[in-house]
């Protein structure tokens, strides 16, 4: 579950292949926050479905990346 937010002018670029655009926006008029839940095979990681984690996105021409944070 998440939400990303871009300014109003960019919103309906944001299903085309060209993801260029990405970069002229500046980072801090993007929104993008999820409340992950993960999806655990091993017992080593099973102490991540019992905590709270929410997530922060940056979006580029390049991709995304993510950060994941616990919270305590």
């Amino acid at each position: 579950n998440g939400i990303r937010r871009i300014p109003a002018q960019w919103r309906d670029r944001l299903f085309d292949e060209d993801m260029s655009f990405f970069n002229e926006i500046p980072q801090e008029a993007i929104y993008f926050k999820a409340v992950p839940k993960f999806e655990i095979y091993s017992e080593a990681l099973r102490w991540m479905t019992e905590s709270i984690f929410i997530c922060t996105g940056q979006r580029t021409a390049q991709g995304v990346s993510l950060q994941f944070y616990e919270l305590l």
